[in-house]
Formats: C-alpha cells, structure tokens, sequence
C-alpha cells in the first residue's frame, strides 16, 4: 500500500513529499520495513494521495509566511 509523506522539519530549504510504501495501518500509525510511524507528527504526516499531501504543504508554507 503507497502513502505519501509530506515532511515539513523546517530545516529543509523546501518541503518534501516523498513515496512510502506501507506495510499496515492502524487510524494512527503505519508501519514501514518493520517499524512504526505516528501518521501525524509535528514535522511528518502521511496522505492518501500527493495532493493531499501538496495541499497540505501548501497550507503549512502560508501558515509560516504569514508569522
């Protein structure tokens, strides 16, 4: 199963989107090569699909430009 994860550490120059494959889910984990991720961290949140995750991006960069 693909997800996508949207990493927004601001000490990335962009924001990133990037690919994962799943190995299960749970409503607030997931689990990758054995290990399990919170789907929603302060830097890190999993998506169903890339524009989710874009949109969410998106959002987090008007939400910082606007501090």
């Amino acid at each position: 199963m693909k997800k996508y994860l949207a990493h927004t550490w601001r000490g990335y120059i962009t924001p990133k989107i990037k690919e994962v494959e799943i190995e299960k889910e749970t409503p607030a984990s997931v689990w990758i090569n054995g290990r399990r991720y919170q789907k929603y961290s302060e830097y890190e949140k999993y998506y169903d699909s890339f524009l989710e995750a874009y949109t969410f991006l998106v959002k987090e960069q008007e939400r910082w430009i606007k501090k």
